[in-house]
Parts: C-alpha cells; structure tokens; sequence
C-alpha cells in the first residue's frame, strides 16, 4: 500500500507530472499540433516556473501558518512528540543507518524544548522503505549525540496519520493529552490535523520556517526550489485528502 501511494505521489506532483504532460503534448503533436505545442508549453513554463526560489517561498508560505511555541503555551503541554522525517540509509561513515538530516534538525528542537520544559519526549516514525525506523534513529542520536534520553518511541508506522493514531495511545496509557508537537513548519498544519483527529490536544511547535526570497538570485531556476515546489503540492494533496476523509 505504501509502494503504491508512493508511486501515485510521483505521478501527480511536479516535476513528473510535467513531464508526463511534456509527453502526451509530443504525442499529440503529430494530430493536433496546437494542442498539442499549448501543453508543451505549459509544461515547460510550469516547470521553469515553480523552479524559481521566489515562486517556492511564496508557495511554502501558505503552510507556515503557526508561529514558534511560546514559553506560556510550552509550560501548559504535558509531553512533547517530534515526527521523524527521514533515514539516512546505509550511511558508509557510521557503517549504518542513522538519523537524516530533517529529522535530526526536528529532534535537535524536541531536545531542546524538553531541556528548557523538563517534558518528556516521544519520537515517532517507522520503517515505510525497510532498514531501521525513524524513531529508533532520532533515539540512538539523541542519547550518543546529545546526551538527552527519549521517553518514548512508536516505530511502527508508514505516515503522518499512523503517527498520530500509534502515538496517541501510547501517550494515553499515561494519562497525557496535551502535547507540544514537533516538525517543520510547512508540515505542521497537516499534522496537527492529523494528531487532534487521534484525540489529542496539540500546540504546535514549528522548527525551520522557509522565506521567500525577492533579489535577483531569487528568479534563477534551481532545482531546490523544484523540489520545495514539490513538497508544498504534497502536503496540499495531503490536506486535501485528510479534509475527504473526515467528510
């Protein structure tokens, strides 16, 4: 199921759906050649288009909608939940997997929230591609890295919303409720959605906020920002497809 999902997600989302519509303009070229050169056309300008730094910040934008958690809002929370966001497979300097490089900035601010709050922490995450699950890395890190222990682990599951489902009745069984929640923040309004939808009270707790850039360098096609372009669609698809469910 988690294959095939991931399959779908790339069809859809830029850069491959633009491509695909690249491919359908050639074909009807031969046919209908002023169809077929408008969705070329618009498959190129598309790309080039949500390539550029400017275009990607604004998009990213429309995610940001938490400011950081303030102190007040912290000290009201009863556990803190940071959500994994990657594995760094195979890393041939550790000899293994090890935490990536978005989930190891999400764990470095839930450490650091548990510092400064004394909270507990619950690292979630699983193994959607195999090899070891993103929450038994964030934990190896924190104590080997950061000397900090996680409370908690839920390594089983494949998505944001299994997250939430699988955390949610581990934090029950101790009587919590109400959590400060840890992720980027372009991830946050789909996860919050996600995690108040398992019965949890949630305060988000948003880390590494994006910002539109407006000089010059900012309308040079970058690849980057092809792939931040990619990310805002996925998690508007995400959104989308939580709001069809609840309905």
């Amino acid at each position: 199921m988690f294959l095939l999902k991931k399959i779908i997600l790339s069809l859809v989302l830029p850069p491959f759906s633009l491509v695909l519509l690249v491919c359908v303009g050639l074909l009807l070229a031969r046919y209908r050649p002023r169809l077929g050169k408008l969705l070329i056309g618009i498959s190129l300008f598309g790309i080039v288009v949500l390539s550029t730094p400017w275009v990607a910040g604004s998009l990213i934008q429309s995610l940001q909608k938490f400011p950081p958690i303030s102190d007040d809002q912290l000290a009201k929370c009863q556990a803190i939940v940071v959500l994994g966001g990657g594995i760094y497979r195979e890393a041939p300097e550790y000899r293994r997997d090890t935490v990536g490089n978005v989930s190891l900035e999400r764990l470095r601010y839930a450490l650091h929230l548990g510092r400064i709050s004394g909270l507990p922490v619950l690292a979630t995450g699983g193994a959607p591609e195999s090899g070891t699950a993103e929450a038994l890395a964030m934990r190896n890190s924190a104590e080997t890295d950061f000397g900090r222990e996680i409370k908690w682990i839920e390594d089983q599951s494949l998505d944001t919303s299994s997250s939430a489902h699988l955390s949610a009745q581990i934090l029950k069984r101790h009587d919590i409720q109400r959590i400060a929640l840890v992720s980027n923040a372009w991830h946050l309004p789909r996860a919050v959605a996600n995690f108040e939808a398992a019965g949890l009270t949630v305060v988000p707790a948003p880390m590494g906020f994006s910002v539109s850039t407006n000089d010059f360098g900012g309308f040079l096609p970058s690849a980057n920002a092809l792939s931040v372009s990619s990310r805002v669609f996925h998690e508007w698809l995400g959104i989308m497809a939580s709001h069809f469910r609840a309905i």
